[in-house]
């Protein structure tokens, strides 16, 4: 424990002379163990890094190489257990060979964690706020070995676009926080995945990410593609990297960086687009669009004549969602007058107050049943969805049932299958139903 302690107390002794910028001369005090770590990398004589070295290893478009093996490599485990790692600068890399192999001789605390690098880059300031929003910060502040798929300001700025509620708004910090956080788990990678393995024909599949959800794993799929069949693999230059979410060919991001590795062997690609599993939409409109709920928005675009501003109130108002498919509305009952379809839109809708009111299954919450749009509209409390799950043990096997329960018409059940559920937008929760909810105040000729 002692030579531990010792030797970690000489290397941040080194570490405070090279950090302040100094040049380190013959007669610096370094240990037997030291020199014996240092040796193979520079001849146990550590030299500063230079700033065109340090944009070469972390913010060029130059592909780096890695050996397969983290930054850590040849890092006694001793030293990586006790000692603290600091928050990284441009002044604390040192480096010898402009190649920055593995990336470079760094020891702690000089090995960059991946957030060091994220948190130091001028085109991710989108989502380091986005990281230290939802707190996901504190998982790249130390250890990571997975693959990031860090989408730049440019992507955010796209996605942000297709978005019709301002999620920067502190009034919806809290659902900025919750979107956010299955954005950048969909983004994270359980596997290492180096740009060069992909580019020489290893692992084009689908990978698992780390964000699950009531429908399952989800994927992102990274491929490289040569743009001329004629240029020999791997080494042609017109090879294309590029990675797709799972909303299909228009969800595509291309690779602007790649092969960036971090402290425990985690590697970042940069991306230009972000990516979506198939329960994220940037918007309501857009859901309707991914899910071919072509009948729910023609309804709605006649609601918008009569009542303009309607669909923009709906993507603005956070609020759980049912959302007929087309089936649905072929087999709603007959003699429904369309002058109530806005009545029978508003009481598909749940409107909430906090984000932790949002129905999602298993639906265990205070707030489920939930009064409709139309109950408080029209202030009558009986006007409530009650969100039903039915687990059977195993969901890998046998599906959990879902439905929608609510008072109905005489005529007419009060219940609803729910198709899909746990649809994400940027401020509500949507379910995908097999049936209209047609209240009890809505008269059938």
């Amino acid at each position: 424990m002692k030579a531990t302690a010792g030797l970690c107390l000489g290397l941040l002794a080194l570490a405070a002379v090279l950090a302040a910028g100094q040049d380190v001369s013959p007669n610096t005090v370094v240990t037997a163990s030291e020199k014996r770590w240092w040796k193979g990398y520079n001849g146990g004589q550590p030299n500063k890094m230079t700033p065109e070295q340090i944009q070469k290893c972390f913010y060029s478009n130059t592909p780096y190489l890695p050996s397969g093996k983290g930054p850590d490599h040849g890092v006694p485990r001793t030293i990586l257990s006790k000692c603290h790692y600091k928050p990284w600068t441009s002044k604390m890399h040192k480096c010898h060979s402009k190649s920055c192999y593995n990336p470079c001789p760094n020891p702690p605390p000089y090995v960059p964690t991946a957030w060091d690098y994220i948190s130091n880059n001028p085109d991710m300031t989108t989502l380091t706020a986005l990281l230290k929003l939802t707190g996901l910060n504190v998982k790249f502040e130390g250890c990571f070995a997975g693959t990031l798929l860090a989408p730049n300001n440019e992507a955010f700025a796209k996605l942000f676009a297709q978005m019709k509620v301002d999620i920067l708004d502190p009034a919806y910090a809290a659902y900025a926080a919750a979107f956010a956080t299955r954005i950048i788990n969909y983004h994270t990678l359980i596997a290492r995945v180096y740009a060069r393995d992909v580019a020489a024909g290893v692992g084009s599949w689908p990978y698992t990410t780390l964000y699950g959800s009531i429908n399952g794993e989800h994927r992102v799929r990274i491929k490289t593609i040569n743009i001329n069949p004629i240029c020999p693999r791997p080494n042609c230059t017109e090879l294309y990297t590029f990675a797709q979410g799972e909303q299909g060919d228009s969800n595509v991001a291309n690779f602007v960086a790649w092969d960036k590795l971090t402290y425990c062997g985690g590697v970042i690609h940069t991306i230009n687009n972000v990516l979506l599993p198939d329960d994220v939409y940037p918007s309501l409109q857009a859901l309707l669009a991914g899910k071919q709920l072509t009948t729910l928005t023609t309804v709605l675009t006649g609601i918008e004549a009569a009542n303009p501003g309607f669909i923009q109130a709906l993507e603005q108002t956070p609020a759980t969602l049912a959302l007929p498919t087309d089936a649905a509305f072929a087999a709603m009952p007959a003699g429904v007058p369309p002058k109530y379809y806005l009545d029978i839109l508003q009481f598909h809708q749940c409107p909430v107050k906090a984000q932790d009111q949002l129905l999602y299954a298993r639906f265990k919450s205070a707030f489920n049943p939930c009064l409709t749009g139309l109950g408080a509209a029209q202030n009558n409390n009986g006007l409530k969805l009650t969100y039903n799950y039915k687990d059977y043990g195993n969901d890998l096997v046998i599906p959990p049932a879902m439905k929608i329960t609510y008072t109905s018409v005489p005529s007419v059940p009060g219940t609803s299958k729910i198709a899909m559920a746990d649809i994400t937008t940027p401020v509500g929760a949507s379910h995908i139903v097999e049936a209209v909810l047609i209240p009890p105040t809505v008269p059938l000729n």
